[in-house]
């Protein structure tokens, strides 16, 4: 009996032991866990910092939700600091730059040279500029903001080649030649789109605040509160041409209706 006591109280020492040890080694692995850092990937697959965030966003992203969600549901964390969208893991198969945007910067890349023989029109047509004429008006509303106002002849003749030119290459010398103080940058918008919203507007004008109302519910609020039938029909067509890409600037003309003149 005195051997079995012995032998069985040897026994639960021994095993005491392996579990402190066991317990200790388990401490140890959770400590070296928290000590960890965890490696933040973006979309691209780039280890990245909230700590050195870049200056600017050299890429325009789409919606980074997909991102996101991806992320979390393959039992990753993910998070945003500044411009960065970023995830405990590699996401891979995702591509969240839009495409309009990488066809506009390919587009932009090849237009960045103003040919000399627009930059001699420019001259010689900002030389011809004289404050308070007819074309020093056309210019302004035209060029600088992208609505006809009262261009006409001639002065339309002249905003649009100078548009024109613009759109390919010349805008910024067309805006600091013509537009040094104010301006909005409205050449993306097609100038049929801009002729069109422009004669709406000028029609809008003349009419009683009922067709205003409507036109500034549907287009800045997407409601069709006050609208009649033609009302309706006729806000909802201008909406379309607003939303087009580079014509959104519309939105503040459509959406201050009666406190602006021409």
């Amino acid at each position: 009996m005195r051997i079995g006591t012995r032998r069985l109280i040897t026994v639960i020492i021994l095993l005491a032991g392996i579990t402190h040890c066991r317990g200790i080694d388990k401490s140890d692995a959770d400590r070296s866990d928290l000590k960890a850092e965890k490696l933040w990937y973006d979309p691209s697959g780039t280890v990245q910092s909230c700590e050195r965030q870049p200056a600017t966003c050299p890429v325009s992203m789409g919606d980074p939700r997909l991102f996101i969600d991806t992320c979390v549901k393959q039992g990753f964390q993910a998070k945003s600091c500044g411009c960065l969208v970023l995830c405990t893991g590699v996401i891979k198969g995702l591509q969240l730059t839009d495409a309009n945007v990488v066809q506009e910067q390919q587009q932009a890349k090849s237009k960045t040279v103003c040919a000399a023989a627009d930059q001699g029109v420019i001259h010689d047509t900002k030389a011809l500029r004289r404050p308070g004429t007819s074309l020093d008006r056309c210019l302004t509303s035209h060029v600088c903001h992208g609505r006809l106002g009262l261009c006409s002849g001639s002065d339309l003749a002249t905003s649009q080649r100078l548009r024109d030119m613009a759109r390919r290459g010349c805008a910024d010398a067309v805006l600091s030649a013509f537009c040094p103080n104010e301006f909005h940058d409205t050449f993306a918008c097609p100038e049929k789109s801009v002729q069109h919203l422009s004669s709406v507007w000028t029609d809008l004008k003349q009419k009683d605040d009922a067709p205003k109302r409507c036109m500034r519910h549907v287009i800045c609020s997407d409601r069709n509160t006050g609208c009649d039938q033609v009302g309706l029909r006729q806000a909802l067509e201008i909406k379309k041409v607003v939303d087009q890409p580079g014509c959104t600037y519309w939105l503040r003309v459509f959406c201050a209706v009666g406190s602006q003149s021409w």
